[in-house]
């Protein structure tokens, strides 16, 4: 009676599991996706429209959308985006809000009383991509216009805005077959801080006029150029958007995915070189000036002087070079100093500063008397050391006067930024040197693989040595940066903006890297290395 009992229950609990899993097989259960960590962080910045549903987007039809902490955006919108409206979306402000893996987003043009609603859910976020599918509707007066639904799209991180780079005058020519506006002449566009530029041509007699538009305008957002212009006589406006690939150089490149009218794709490319004011033109070069040292300092002996040699080469170096003694004395009392910068202008201001040659940057009025360069020097914290340099082209004989200064004086040219590259086997190594005057060497390393960046920074100390294995190179101990104790010798020589750094290998051979004076262009890579940088 037992056994059956049991049987009995046995087949019972059998048909009860029975049950429970026919009743769990025909149910739809709700899976809910996982919500992202740290989302409203991941996504602070700017994004660009790369991909919908799975195919490139045309620059024309590209949408650029940076999110701010605070639930504030800003939108813009290149031509085709919103062709049927004819508005101008130029960094225009929205707000959003975050549930969960969603967004909810809105940008008024008050003006034009159109309202852009969008619903993106957010597949998947990285450093460099965002994956979303995004439901749209766009009111006008109020009324829905129109809604898209189920957009699958890929953004991409943009993390350099070129706005500021571009302002100036670029020259170049288009000489696309399916470019409409080519016409393989060569022409000038000044872009101007206003958001207005200026189109050039050239007339039968080689001057450069603007003639052509009536009313010219662009923005800048990000990587984005998005312009719009009228000719002169025709009320029909133009429009055209690129992406900027490169500022580099006093050279800019663009490059666009242009749709023809059959649906195909291809790609234009369009380079321009920066064409320098007049003003550039007479700064670039070398100057001289012979300065009493008795007219900013009182203890100075009246035959106390420094020669003072500034160069300014296009890449916005500045170099400095300093010989102080008495004029009195024999050279072997006489001191040197080679040092270097970065320098800006301001023309509007007509201010020079420089940065890296002293712990803050230098700012002095400047300006031009026919051959002269005139220096105003300005210490707010001693007035008394104010003074104005008048500066000049050196003479032959300035230059091999300090030629021989240079041969016969020891100075620690060494000290300052450097910056070097190389590449083996598709391994990139970018190095920012800094030596300063107290010992201290900073390195930064970059090292680039697929596309991969690792960062490295430490700290060295060094000192000048004397090594009998260089006997025509002076040589500094550079010390371990975690044991002082253990150190390496380099011989090191500088010529004009490059350093090079060399050390005997065991079988007698040396090897040596190569660094140039730190640039604005090194700098702004150094600026993109790092957003990329996974340390």
């Amino acid at each position: 009676m037992k056994k059956n009992l049991l049987w009995m229950l046995a087949s019972i609990l059998t048909c009860c599991a029975s049950m429970l899993t026919a009743c769990s097989s025909n149910d739809n259960p709700v899976v809910e996706e996982p919500v992202i960590d740290n989302l409203a962080v991941k996504i602070l910045g700017k994004w660009m429209m790369a991909e919908t549903d799975g195919k490139p987007v045309p620059t024309d039809s590209k949408q650029v959308i940076t999110y701010e902490s605070g639930s504030k955006l800003y939108y813009s919108l290149s031509i085709n985006a919103i062709s049927d409206l004819n508005v101008w979306v130029n960094h225009c402000e929205g707000r959003y809000m975050i549930y969960g893996n969603n967004l909810s987003q809105v940008v008024e043009l008050a003006d034009a009383n159109i309202k852009f609603t969008q619903s993106p859910n957010i597949i998947s976020i990285t450093d460099n991509d965002m994956y979303l599918i995004t439901n749209n509707e766009t009111f006008v007066d109020g009324k829905s216009h129109r809604i898209t639904k189920d957009l699958n799209e890929r953004k991409v991180r943009v993390t350099h805005d070129y706005s500021a780079d571009i302002i100036g005058i670029w020259e170049g020519r288009q000489t696309s077959e399916e470019d409409v506006h080519s016409d393989g002449q060569l022409h000038r566009w000044e872009y101007k801080a206003d958001g207005t530029f200026v189109y050039y041509r050239q007339d039968d007699n080689g001057e450069w006029v603007d003639d052509v538009n009536s009313m010219a305008e662009y923005f800048v957002d990000g990587v984005l150029l998005c312009t719009r212009w009228k000719n002169v006589g025709d009320d029909t406006e133009y429009r055209e958007s690129w992406e900027i690939a490169s500022i580099e150089n006093d050279r800019m490149n663009w490059t666009a995915i242009r749709q023809k009218a059959d649906g195909s794709t291809y790609t234009a490319d369009f380079s321009m070189t920066r064409v320098k004011t007049e003003e550039e033109k007479t700064l670039t070069g070398e100057w001289f000036a012979v300065v009493n040292r008795k007219d900013y300092d009182e203890d100075a002996d009246e035959n106390d002087i420094e020669y003072l040699l500034l160069s300014f080469d296009e890449n916005g170096v500045v170099t400095q070079n300093v010989y102080i003694g008495n004029k009195t004395e024999p050279l072997k009392y006489w001191e040197r100093m080679h040092r270097h910068g970065i320098y800006t202008v301001d023309e509007k201001a007509s201010t020079l500063t420089i940065e890296n040659i002293s712990e803050t940057p230098t700012t002095s009025k400047y300006g031009f008397d026919k051959e002269l360069l005139i220096l105003n020097l300005y210490d707010e914290e001693n007035v008394d050391r104010n003074m104005s340099i008048p500066l000049h082209r050196p003479s032959k004989a300035e230059k091999d006067l300090l030629a021989v200064y240079d041969i016969s004086l020891w100075g620690d040219d060494y000290v300052g930024k450097w910056f070097g590259f190389t590449e083996h086997n598709g391994l990139y190594t970018y190095m920012m040197l800094d030596f300063t005057e107290e010992s201290g060497l900073k390195t930064i390393r970059y090292s680039v693989y697929n596309d991969k960046v690792t960062r490295t920074e430490y700290t060295q100390f060094y000192n000048e040595a004397d090594d009998d294995e260089y006997e025509d190179e002076p040589v500094l101990e550079i010390h371990s940066p975690t044991d002082y104790k253990q150190s390496e010798f380099y011989w090191w020589k500088v010529v004009g903006n490059t350093l090079t750094l060399g050390k005997e290998l065991d079988d007698e051979e040396f090897i040596s890297s190569t660094y140039h004076a730190l640039t604005k262009a090194d700098l702004e890579l150094m600026e993109e290395l790092d957003k990329k940088s996974n340390n």
